[in-house]
């Protein structure tokens, strides 16, 4: 009886070693996880902001090359004006 009680002990104290061992890879593999997907969102983050600048930058000529057509549409138009007045 006393051989089976040490080997009953042996046999729990051995599935709560394996369990602490999972519980730390488990806890590591989630950290790694978590790193990876912070790295990630970082780049993303990144990406997004370039972008974004990229947009803003572009929105900015587009729009000044449309005040720079609608100054020369309207000397134009002066300019058709002033020739029909003249005739």
């Amino acid at each position: 009886m006393e051989a089976f009680a040490q080997k009953q002990r042996e046999f729990i104290e051995e599935m709560a070693d394996r369990d602490k061992v999972m519980r730390e890879q488990f806890v590591a593999r989630v950290n790694k996880k978590e790193e990876e997907m912070k790295r990630r969102e970082e780049l993303l983050n990144l990406r997004t902001k370039e972008i974004n600048d990229n947009f803003e930058d572009e929105l900015r000529r587009i729009e000044s090359q449309m005040h720079t057509l609608r100054e020369e549409k309207a000397k134009l138009e002066s300019k058709a004006a002033g020739k029909k007045a003249k005739k």
